[in-house]
């Protein structure tokens, strides 16, 4: 059984690899598409308005790069969040060493250990960020690594576009990817 919203205490959204356009990193659609559902949870009703913390957490796909690139998911993320949200960058703790899902736990703890502390004492909800059928696997690595009860981690899956999939397939996820990094930009 899930908590109710109105009990969460904490937001975590993990990171997506980022898009990579002749060699400049953007944020990928699903990216934003995480990035609006944790504004839509941090600014709405699921929190008193910009009550929470948040945590991003993500580096660079360990699939995608051999060397560590300058910009990481996380800091794309964050950016995103500032400029199309105006959430103040004091309210987010940023994680951007992580390359899957076991580490964006296992950083995001040796580098806030203070943000996991409520959650593994049973007192605070983590509302977890990302794609619906990477939150199963994100639940079990939380619990591995948290050390806490599932009641503890609540799903917050993204939403996707009406006819995202249909769009994606007729420009290519680069062409995509680009053209919203140039609206996110303008």
């Amino acid at each position: 059984m899930e908590s109710s919203a109105k009990n969460y205490h904490k937001l975590m959204v993990l990171g997506t690899a980022a898009a990579n356009v002749d060699g400049t990193l953007y944020l990928s659609y699903f990216g934003m598409r995480r990035c609006d559902r944790l504004a839509e949870a941090y600014l709405g009703s699921e929190f008193q308005r910009g009550e929470a913390t948040v945590l991003i957490s993500g580096g660079y796909g360990k699939k995608l790069f051999e060397t560590p690139p300058v910009s990481r998911e996380a800091t794309l993320m964050a950016d995103y969040l500032i400029r199309q949200y105006a959430i103040s960058h004091r309210a987010l703790l940023i994680e951007d060493g992580s390359r899957d899902t076991e580490e964006n736990f296992e950083f995001s703890m040796q580098h806030f250990p203070d943000f996991f502390e409520g959650i593994k004492e049973g007192e605070e909800v983590l509302g977890l960020v990302s794609h619906e059928d990477h939150l199963v696997n994100a639940v079990k690595a939380g619990r591995k690594k948290i050390n806490c009860r599932e009641a503890q981690l609540v799903k917050l899956p993204t939403r996707e576009l009406v006819g995202s999939n249909r769009r994606i397939t007729s420009l290519g996820r680069v062409g995509l990817q680009q053209e919203l990094a140039i609206a996110a930009d303008g």
